[in-house]
């Protein structure tokens, strides 16, 4: 559904670096990292608010080059700025917008709208910064889009209608012929719904892999220092000592890139099984804070 190589955009003040990802229809892809490493950038980029430098984007088959009419027509985007029409209703956006959409229908529209508890005769600027966000959703909604691109969907929104909005990802998907690309700070909701996660550090990606591949791939381990400080270095991703007891998240060498030999591997996993150290998979949010910290070390900056 969503092919991206080497993909550079420079901006004032920021830039996007050799961004190279890929989504397969039917599937959910969250976009992570800490606040400014790209996230709104690159989704801006894809929807073509940000003209790329370099690189390409292919969506749906078609390149967004040579189709970029044919590719709009596929996004249902929902951006936590608002570029609509903030002293008409929504269903006058709706269907002023709707009308750059050849598959656009006004019925599903207000469907979601009463779905969503809004009054599609208000005006945008009168609803808060939640409703403004729903009624972004239910026009994403209303077109047959293939690809959805959201930044923050729910960032405003109560815990009831996250979940209700999470279901309504799944249901997206079930066909097998949409995907979702969705940035957010909530990973908790990616723990629940993410097929895939991309994580982005200062413009460029750290990582995107399936979300089984992250709990493979990584270790979360706890206990007394003495224990974690034997762990052999090149698997220590980022080291926290507490008063009582320390954290490190480890590369997995049977199933990371490792330079371990046999030999080291076999005593890492001896290690672990006698050494009193808890050993858990981690969460998505504690992969990101364990990687940004990690890439902050090794880069001086911490």
């Amino acid at each position: 559904m969503l092919q991206i190589t080497n993909l550079n955009k420079q901006l004032p003040e920021f830039a996007l670096r050799d961004i190279n990802l890929s989504l397969p229809k039917g599937f959910i892809m969250g976009l992570v990292g800490v606040n400014a490493c790209g996230k709104s950038t690159l989704i801006k980029t894809l929807c073509n608010i940000y003209h790329k430098d370099s690189g390409s984007i292919i969506i749906d088959g078609l390149p967004m080059d040579e189709e970029e009419a044919a590719i709009k027509n596929k996004l249902g985007i929902v951006l936590t700025e608002n570029f609509y029409e903030t002293n008409l209703s929504l269903e006058k956006n709706a269907v002023y917008f709707g009308g750059t959409f050849e598959k656009y229908n006004h019925d599903v529209f207000l469907r979601y709208c009463r779905h969503f508890e809004l009054d599609p005769g208000k005006k945008l600027r009168k609803l808060s910064k939640g409703q403004q966000m729903k009624f972004q959703i239910a026009f994403a909604l209303s077109h047959e889009a293939a690809l959805f691109l959201m930044d923050e969907p729910t960032g405003n929104l109560d815990q009831g209608f996250r979940q209700e909005f999470m279901q309504l990802c799944q249901e997206l998907i079930e066909d097998g012929e949409r995907s979702i690309l969705l940035a957010t700070h909530q990973t908790d909701t990616l723990d629940q719904i993410a097929d895939y996660i991309t994580m982005m550090e200062n413009g460029r990606i750290v990582f995107s892999m399936s979300k089984e591949e992250i709990h493979d791939r990584y270790l979360l381990v706890s206990g007394d220092l003495s224990s974690i400080s034997t762990l052999p270095d090149p698997l220590v991703v980022h080291l926290e000592h507490g008063k009582y007891h320390s954290m490190a998240m480890l590369y997995n060498p049977d199933f990371s890139d490792s330079t371990l030999s046999s030999s080291e591997a076999e005593a890492y996993h001896a290690l672990l099984s006698g050494s009193g150290l808890f050993c858990m998979v981690p969460s998505i949010e504690e992969v990101m804070y364990f990687k940004t910290k990690g890439e902050k070390q090794r880069c001086g900056n911490y």
